[in-house]
């Protein structure tokens, strides 16, 4: 991902704001039946108004009055234990609520992708790991499982497209 790092330094702030909406809706619609089910309701209704205030951003309209209370929603959905499958899909989603696009930095980019990535990670019942557990002994597991597997070749995929990289 070191590659893809420096490609998402060089694009524009915007493109970074687009980008990491692509990997939202990609990150969605990748998530198990199961935990796909917990998007329904409430929590449905509060990450589609995320999304739209995102998509806003993205076409250049300032950010929507209501961020905030979007934004404070989100935190609340996080800290539900009955979603808690979902806190990391929440959390990335935060980052970006409220957010000009012309103000996407690529750590704020990161920090989002990284989020959307433990999101399909914790969707998984993948082994927890002890604190201090070599780093590559957990990508290991993680890359053996398809879905962790195909949200990181997804990832980087995104961003070369984004950066004109094939």
């Amino acid at each position: 991902m070191v590659a893809e790092a420096a490609l998402l330094e060089q694009l524009s702030p915007t493109a970074r704001l687009k980008l990491v909406l692509e990997v939202i809706d990609d990150t969605i619609a990748s998530l198990p039946e199961g935990v796909e089910q917990l998007l329904v309701g409430e929590a449905g209704a509060t990450v589609e108004a995320a999304i739209r205030s995102i998509r806003a951003a993205v076409s250049g309209s300032e950010p929507e009055e209501l961020a905030d209370e979007v934004g404070d929603e989100l935190l609340e959905l996080a800290d539900d234990f009955d979603l808690m499958p979902l806190w990391q899909l929440f959390m990335g989603i935060f980052y970006c609520v409220g957010v000009e696009a012309s103000e996407t930095s690529s750590d704020l980019a990161r920090e989002t992708l990284a989020a959307l990535y433990d999101g399909v990670r914790d969707s998984e019942d993948l082994p927890e790991f002890p604190v201090g557990t070599a780093e590559d002994v957990v990508l290991a597991v993680e890359m053996a499982n398809e879905r962790c597997l195909r949200a990181i070749v997804r990832q980087k995929e995104l961003i070369r497209e984004a950066a004109g990289v094939s």
